[in-house]
């Protein structure tokens, strides 16, 4: 049983170093984002940026870098900050559905579907956080 959770144990460890980095990918992403809107709104004053994607898209992008470096450091507080995370998302993809079905154009309907990449992302936040919690269990069980 040792093994187990030492095998959980590391491996949420070396999981959590990925989601720092792409915690920190999404978050410079979103900076840049917003940097480009602003810009195209000082040439184009009809553009309109859709702030709350960005504070969204911020917020999953912070949560992911705290569940990692919580992996890291302390994975009982990890499972607080999986499970904000998940929440999260699903709110994102709630605000990216209603944005989609109140789309008149195909370009703004392409543009507010969810991606196969931001919906394995919230699976993969989803397996981790079972990871945590039958790390969690095994460890009170252990001890």
């Amino acid at each position: 049983m040792n093994i187990i959770l030492f095998l959980i144990t590391n491996s949420l460890k070396i999981f959590g170093l990925f989601w720092i980095a792409g915690g920190l990918f999404v978050c410079l992403e979103v900076l840049k984002s917003s940097r480009m809107d602003k810009y195209i709104k000082a040439i184009d004053f009809n553009h309109k940026p859709d702030y709350k994607e960005y504070l969204f898209s911020l917020a999953i992008g912070l949560l992911t870098l705290l569940s990692g470096v919580t992996l890291i450091v302390s994975q009982n507080i990890a499972i607080l900050f999986l499970g904000l995370l998940i929440i999260t998302q699903l709110m994102f993809f709630d605000f990216r559905e209603k944005k989609f079905k109140a789309s008149q154009t195909d370009s703004d309907k392409e543009n507010y579907s969810i991606s196969p990449q931001t919906y394995n992302a919230y699976l993969t936040s989803i397996y981790v956080t079972i990871f945590a919690l039958i790390r969690y269990c095994l460890n009170i069980f252990v001890n």
